[in-house]
């Protein structure tokens, strides 16, 4: 298992510092909703990505157990690997909508449209969502867990699609989500005034919309 820090504890305090900098000041317009929602993307984010990491530790513990003959080792390897590729997928999704808000072109979160994750982006767009595209064309549904870089989407492929799109692992990839977001967010503080607070479970959310 990658051995980093892969929670988005600190992501999300960077970001409470700045969703609650944009409620204090007057000037810079938002979408308080959809900056709102990032909040919660990144609560989702930090849950499943907690819970796979979780799940791939118990698979190992498990595969390396004493008397490993047990007849229902089928059954709970396969409700584990059922478990975290659900969730794999669910990691995908949320941080793709993550990017796409935060991208906008109307800025509904300014000064953070800068934020890029082509790992997330290449897995969703051309693995995931469109891989019928003229561009990818990866159709199998193979995936692999128990790589140090995480759980791997299509792995096993034809000879010629070996180098289209290929996934470098869901721990790699959420590494550069949280390392990407939480640069964004320290250049975005300072124009905005603000310091990083220890976020607060509630009522960090605006009821204005600045736009």
């Amino acid at each position: 298992m990658r051995e980093v820090d892969l929670d988005f504890r600190n992501a999300r305090k960077l970001y409470h510092s700045y969703l609650r900098a944009l409620c204090d000041q007057r000037v810079v317009p938002f979408n308080a909703d959809l900056a709102g929602e990032v909040e919660t993307r990144l609560e989702q984010l930090d849950f499943v990505l907690m819970r796979i990491l979780e799940l791939d530790r118990e698979r190992i513990a498990f595969i390396d157990r004493e008397n490993p003959d047990d007849p229902s080792d089928g059954r709970v390897l396969r409700s584990n690997a059922f478990e975290i590729r659900l969730l794999t997928e669910a990691f995908y999704y949320f941080a793709s909508r993550l990017r796409t808000v935060l991208r906008h072109k109307e800025e509904p979160c300014p000064l953070l449209e800068g934020f890029e994750c082509a790992g997330v982006r290449v897995v969703r767009n051309t693995l995931l969502e469109h891989p019928e595209g003229q561009d990818s064309r990866v159709f199998g549904w193979s995936w692999t867990v128990g790589s140090p870089e995480g759980p791997i989407l299509k792995v096993h492929r034809e000879n010629h699609q070996v180098d289209v799109f290929p996934d470098r692992g869901l721990y790699v990839n959420a590494q550069e989500v949280k390392e990407n977001l939480e640069r964004e967010l320290q250049r975005a503080l300072a124009p905005l005034g603000a310091e990083p607070r220890v976020a607060a479970d509630r009522g960090s959310r605006c009821s204005r919309t600045g736009r």
